[in-house]
C-alpha cells in the first residue's frame, strides 16, 4: 500500500498529465506540465490553484510507480 498522502487536488493532476502523456502529436516539457496542471485545476474547482513544479514531478513518480494503473511508461530524454 502507498503511504503517500491523499489530497483533493492528486487526482485532478495525474488525470491533467496523463492526458497530456497520451498526446502524442505534442512533447510537454516540465512547465507545460505544471501549466496543464493549473488550467486543469482552476477549470474544476473555478479559482486560480497554485502547482509546483515539484509537485508535478512527484505525481509523476507515483503515476510511474502505478504504471499499470496509468497505462503509461516514462522514457528518459
Amino acid at each position: 500500500m502507498n503511504e503517500r498522502k491523499n489530497n483533493k487536488h492528486q487526482r485532478s493532476r495525474c488525470r491533467a498529465l496523463d492526458k497530456c502523456f497520451r498526446n502524442r502529436a505534442r512533447h510537454y516539457y516540465i512547465e507545460d506540465l505544471v501549466e496543464a496542471c493549473k488550467m486543469a485545476l482552476e477549470y474544476e474547482y473555478g479559482e486560480p490553484v497554485d502547482v509546483s513544479r515539484r509537485t508535478v514531478i512527484n505525481d509523476m513518480n507515483y503515476m510511474e510507480s502505478n504504471a499499470l494503473f496509468y497505462h503509461i511508461w516514462f522514457y528518459a530524454v
